[in-house]
Formats: C-alpha cells, structure tokens, sequence
C-alpha cells in the first residue's frame, strides 16, 4: 500500500493506524505551502467547540471509547494532536494529557519518525 503524507495533516492519523496494526506500506510525503486566513479562523472555531465536548468525555474515561485504546483514539487523538501543534489545547487540559498519552504510544512514535 502507498500512503501519500503531508505532514502536519489528517493523513498522519493513517499512517498512525497503520503502524498500530502492523501494516506494510510505503509513505510518499508531499508538502503544501499554501495559507488561507478565513478558513484558518473558522477551522478554530470548529475545533474549540467540538474540543469541548471531547475534553468533557476525557474527564471520565482515559480514552474516547471505554477503558481501552481504540481506533476511535486515533481517529481523534489525531485531531487533537494537530490542535497541540497549532497551539489550540489552552483551555483543555483533559486534552493535553490524553495527547500526551497518545504521544507515549510506541506505534504513534514510529508513525512520527516516518512523518
């Protein structure tokens, strides 16, 4: 399988399930320059209200779905990961310790390694 990745974006997420399930694969990385400033402002947005919500289910439970790692982690640890990156976890602190955790995770490393 060929993954095309650009770093700092959602494919990183696959790549992430991809090493967690042991998966061969071949990654091509691309990269995008391009900036958008309204939608940057409205992604923003988006992400604090839903971060809301997924950091009050992190109040409760160490990971989204249960006491147990899941896909479901990955599909939106990823998301948050991206939102510590741009600097948008503040006010989450529920957030921040579950990227942390996620981070931890040795498929997340070798998945950042290659990305």
């Amino acid at each position: 399988m060929r993954l095309y990745h650009s770093p700092g974006t959602r494919s990183t997420r696959v790549l992430w399930l991809l090493e967690e399930l042991g998966a061969p694969f071949d990654a091509t990385v691309l990269t995008l320059d391009e900036t958008e400033p309204a939608r940057a402002a409205a992604g923003r947005e988006r992400f604090a209200m839903s971060a809301a919500i997924i950091d009050q289910q992190l109040a409760s439970s160490e990971w989204m779905v249960g006491d147990a790692f899941s896909v479901a982690d990955v599909i939106v640890g990823d998301g948050m990961r991206l939102g510590a990156w741009m600097e948008l976890l503040g006010d989450f602190a529920n957030i921040q310790s579950y990227v942390a955790r996620l981070q931890a995770r040795p498929a997340f490393q070798r998945a950042a390694a290659i990305a």
